[in-house]
C-alpha cells in the first residue's frame, strides 16, 4: 500500500481476518494432528504440535504484514 492512508475499518478488517485465519488454521491442524495421533498411537503429540505450528505460522504472517506496513509509512 505505497503511500495510501488506511482507515480504522481497514485495520479492524485486518484484525478480524487474522483472527479467522488463526481459528481456521488451529482447527485444521488440530484435526490433522488428531488423525495422525490416532494412526500412530501418539495421543497428544501431533495434535499439540499442530496447534503450536498454526499459531506460529499465523503470528509470522501477521508480523510480516505489520513490518510491511511500517516500511510503507517511511
Amino acid at each position: 500500500m505505497s503511500g495510501k492512508k488506511r482507515g480504522a475499518f481497514s485495520y479492524i478488517g485486518s484484525g478480524l481476518g487474522y483472527g479467522v485465519m488463526l481459528a481456521a488454521a488451529m482447527y485444521l491442524f488440530y484435526l490433522g494432528g488428531k488423525w495422525l495421533d490416532a494412526r500412530l498411537g501418539t495421543e497428544p503429540l501431533f495434535m499439540a504440535a499442530g496447534l503450536v505450528l498454526a499459531i506460529a505460522a499465523t503470528l509470522k504472517k501477521m508480523l510480516n504484514e505489520i513490518t510491511a506496513l511500517g516500511r510503507d509509512k517511511k
